[in-house]
């Protein structure tokens, strides 16, 4: 059980610095990728120029 307290410990630790990674790839992907959301929420029938 010794080996426990050391592993749960670098466990947390390790968590904000992975939460920070995938919180930012996920922006970049949502940020810089192909296409506006809103246009393609709206479909092929919306009114207005595009």
């Amino acid at each position: 059980m010794q080996g426990v307290l050391p592993y749960v410990v670098q466990r947390l630790l390790w968590a904000p610095v992975i939460l920070l990674i995938v919180t930012l790839v996920t922006f970049a992907l949502g940020r810089f990728g192909p296409g506006d959301p809103i246009r393609i929420l709206q479909g092929q029938h919306r009114d207005g120029c595009g």
